[in-house]
C-alpha cells in the first residue's frame, strides 16, 4: 500500500479504499466538489476536509491549495478578466513542493498544478508580453502551456483507477483541448473537444459544447458552428442543463450568435444575443447586441443597446480613457462603428478612446478628411487583437476586422 494518503483514509473512515479498482464514493464526491469551483461546492469540499484536519493537517493544507486553484479558474472564467499572474505563480510554487512522493504523483495535485500553469500562461499572453522575468525564470506562454499539457495528460492517461475519477479524467481531457484552443491550434482543439464528448458522454456539459462552437468559428466553418450550437442549445434545454449551469448555457447562446454573425446572418445573431440578455443581462451581452445591429445597418437599435453601457461622445467634449475599464473602452469601438453616417470627427474620437489615447479638438477636426479617417480605421483594426480585454476576441472573425477597417461589410 502506498504511503501518504492519510487524508483519503480520514475521509473514508474504516472503508479500505486502496483495495478497490473504482473511486470510493466519498472521494468521488470530494473530487466533484473541488472540480466545480463553485462557492457552495468548495464549501462542501472544505467540510469534507474538516475530518482530516486533526489527523493530518499537512495533507489537508495540500488539498486546500487544490481547491484554491479551481476557485481561481472559475473566478477568471466567469468574470472574463485577465488571469491573475501573481496568484497563479504562488500556486505553482506551493503545488510544486509536494510533501512526499505519493502527493507528487496524486492526480488531483497534478490537475491543480496544470490549472495554475495554464492560468499563468493565459495571464502572460493577455498582458501582451511574450516573456516576463519572475522567480520561476523567463516565462513564455507556449512553454507554460506545454507544462500544463503534460500534467493534464498524466491525469487523462493515468491508470490509477482509485484516484482518477471519470469526472477528473474528463476534466483533464477537456483542458487539453482548451490549451490547443488557447495556442491557436484550432484543428487539434476541435478534434480534442469532439473526442472528449464522444469518450465521456455521461460527463458532457454546456461548457465543452460552447468551446466546441468557438473552435468551429475559429476554423471558419460557420455553418457547422451554427448547427452544432443549435443542437447544443436543444440538448441543454431538454436535459435541464440550461437551468443547472446557466453561465455555460449562455456561452452556447453567445457563441452560436457569433456563428450567425460571422456567417453574415445579423438578424439571427441579434435575436440570439437578445435572448441571451433575457437569461443573463450584462454589458458584454449588450455590446454583442449592439455589434450585431451595427453590422446589420440598424443604427437605432445599436445605439439603444450601447446607451445601456456608455454614453456617446462629441469630438469637442471628449473623455480621457486612462482610468476607463477595458469593457467601457470596447463600447466606444462599437460607438465608432454603429452608424456609418455619423460625424467622422465623433467616430475618430470614439476610436481614440478605444485605443486608450486622447486627442485635442483641433486634431479631431482633421478627421473630416476621409483619407485620414480611413488610416485611423486601419490602425484600429490592427490594434484590435492586441486590445487588453475580451474585445480582442472579435479579431478572430474576419468580417468584424473588415468592418472595423472599412466601416462596412
Amino acid at each position: 500500500m502506498a504511503t501518504g494518503f492519510s487524508l483519503i483514509a480520514g475521509i473514508c473512515g474504516a472503508i479500505l479504499w486502496f483495495t478497490e479498482t473504482t473511486p470510493p464514493p466519498k472521494y468521488e464526491k470530494l473530487v466533484a466538489a473541488i472540480l466545480s469551483g463553485e462557492v457552495d461546492e468548495s464549501a462542501q469540499a472544505r467540510k469534507l476536509l474538516e475530518t482530516v484536519q486533526n489527523l493530518n493537517p499537512t495533507s489537508a493544507d495540500q488539498y486546500e491549495l487544490v481547491i484554491e486553484a479551481f476557485e481561481l479558474r472559475r473566478q477568471i472564467n466567469l468574470e472574463a478578466r485577465v488571469s491573475d499572474i501573481v496568484h497563479s505563480r504562488l500556486l505553482i510554487r506551493a503545488l510544486s513542493n509536494p510533501i512526499d512522493t505519493a502527493w507528487k504523483e496524486h492526480p488531483l495535485r497534478n490537475h491543480a498544478l496544470a490549472e495554475a500553469y495554464s492560468l499563468l500562461a493565459q495571464g502572460v499572453a493577455q498582458n501582451r508580453n511574450r516573456t516576463l522575468t519572475s522567480g520561476l525564470g523567463v516565462l513564455e506562454p507556449n512553454e507554460l502551456f506545454s507544462r500544463a499539457y503534460d500534467l493534464y495528460a498524466t491525469v487523462r492517461n493515468g491508470t490509477d483507477l482509485r484516484r482518477i475519477t471519470p469526472q477528473l479524467r474528463y476534466s483533464a481531457s477537456n483542458n487539453i483541448a482548451n490549451i490547443a484552443l488557447y495556442q491557436g491550434d484550432y484543428e487539434k482543439a476541435l478534434s480534442s473537444y469532439l473526442s472528449t464528448i464522444r469518450d465521456f458522454p455521461e460527463s458532457k456539459s454546456p461548457g465543452i459544447l460552447g468551446n466546441t462552437i468557438v473552435a468551429y468559428i475559429f476554423l471558419g466553418d460557420y455553418e457547422k458552428a451554427i448547427q452544432f450550437g443549435e443542437d447544443a442549445r436543444i440538448w441543454a434545454e431538454e436535459n435541464g442543463k440550461a437551468l443547472q449551469d446557466t453561465t455555460h448555457y449562455v456561452s452556447i447562446l453567445t457563441n452560436t450568435g457569433f456563428g450567425y454573425l460571422a456567417n453574415g446572418q445579423f438578424d439571427q445573431s441579434a435575436e440570439l444575443f437578445e435572448f441571451s440578455a433575457l437569461v443573463v443581462d450584462d454589458n458584454d451581452t449588450r455590446l454583442n447586441i449592439a455589434l450585431s445591429y451595427s453590422m446589420g445597418g440598424n443604427a437605432k437599435d445599436a445605439e439603444a443597446s450601447l446607451r445601456k453601457v456608455s454614453e456617446p461622445i462629441s469630438y469637442n467634449f471628449t473623455k480621457k480613457s486612462t482610468s476607463m475599464s477595458a469593457e467601457k473602452r470596447c463600447s466606444y469601438l462599437i460607438w465608432a462603428l454603429h452608424d456609418a453616417d455619423a460625424d467622422p470627427r465623433n467616430i475618430a474620437a470614439s476610436f481614440y478612446i478605444f485605443l486608450g489615447e486622447h486627442r485635442a479638438v483641433s486634431e479631431l477636426e482633421k478627421y473630416s478628411n476621409p483619407e485620414k479617417l480611413a488610416a485611423l480605421r486601419e490602425r484600429v483594426a490592427g490594434y484590435l487583437p492586441k486590445f487588453p480585454g475580451s474585445c480582442a476576441n472579435l479579431s478572430a472573425i474576419p468580417s468584424i476586422t473588415l468592418f472595423v477597417a472599412n466601416g462596412h461589410i
